[in-house]
């Protein structure tokens, strides 16, 4: 049961600051658009592509990295560290 509570608590840890990002990365955009917003429709069109460009960056950076992780768990697992260190 120890074991358990454990990994409860490493999960939050992890959980925790990602949420916390996530909040206000969403928080930034609505900023945006309500300063923005101001200025005229054109301005919230040019605000909105923009966002599109920025979210499929981030899009192929969390697919990269998703990749990188999975990859580099594989050679920890078989402690290749050659392979682990290569990976970087």
């Amino acid at each position: 049961m120890e074991k358990r509570e454990s990994f409860e608590r490493t999960v939050v840890r992890i959980a925790l600051p990602v949420t916390i990002q996530s909040l206000l990365q969403s928080s930034f955009s609505v900023i945006d658009q309500v300063m923005i917003g101001q200025l005229g429709s054109s301005s919230i069109a040019g605000i909105g592509l923009g966002g599109k460009f920025v979210s499929l960056y981030s899009v192929v950076l969390a697919a990269i990295a998703s990749a990188a992780g999975i990859t580099i768990s594989q050679y920890m697992g078989k402690k290749d560290e050659k392979s682990v260190n290569r990976s970087f």
